[in-house]
């Protein structure tokens, strides 16, 4: 490979993507933030200082995301709070849709089953979690996190998309959730 090739990527890169958070990072976030809420991870035998420390974390992960695509540390600290603050009636209304899920699906045997099996939760959730940071007007972030759900699940819900309580998605793959005009 050429060696002007390689400086070409460099410079396109460092220009095109600053302010442009890591994918990884995103990626990692969302995955650890849904096996917390979500996932049996052995917390159950975890005190409750130790879970304290993974939500320390995960504000720290999340700042980190945040400063990657807003300048304001004011507003990032605003968001972050508004963010985790939240959590708990976001939680609420996903074990509605689990809820939900679990009522419109003979197959489906116990709530458990639903968060840890099911892609619609899954997309669900996902969508939940970046709404919030639509409507918080955080720009990149909603859509990375919705796209990564999109490529697991098959299932594509824009952050911006208006969906009540109770909402369920079985056998989801190729559905497709629009932001209201």
């Amino acid at each position: 490979m050429s060696e002007d090739f390689i400086k070409f990527l460099f410079n396109r890169n460092s220009r095109c993507f600053s302010g442009f958070p890591d994918k990884g990072a995103v990626e990692g976030f969302i995955d650890e933030l849904y096996t917390v809420l979500f996932l049996p991870n052995d917390i159950d035998h975890k005190c409750e200082a130790q879970l304290r420390d993974q939500f320390t974390s995960l504000k720290e992960k999340f700042t980190r995301l945040l400063q990657d695509v807003i300048e304001d540390a004011v507003r990032i600290n605003e968001i972050k709070d508004t963010y985790f603050e939240s959590l708990p009636g976001i939680f609420s209304m996903l074990l509605k849709d689990a809820e939900a899920l679990l009522q419109s699906d003979p197959a489906a045997k116990s709530l458990e089953e639903v968060m840890a099996a099911y892609p619609g939760f899954y997309a669900t959730a996902v969508y939940r979690l970046s709404h919030l940071l639509h409507e918080l007007q955080v720009p990149v972030l909603p859509r990375l996190f919705s796209e990564y759900a999109h490529g697991k699940t098959g299932i594509d819900i824009h952050p911006g998309a208006s969906i009540g309580h109770s909402f369920s998605i079985d056998h989801g793959t190729g559905v497709v959730i629009g932001k209201p005009r």
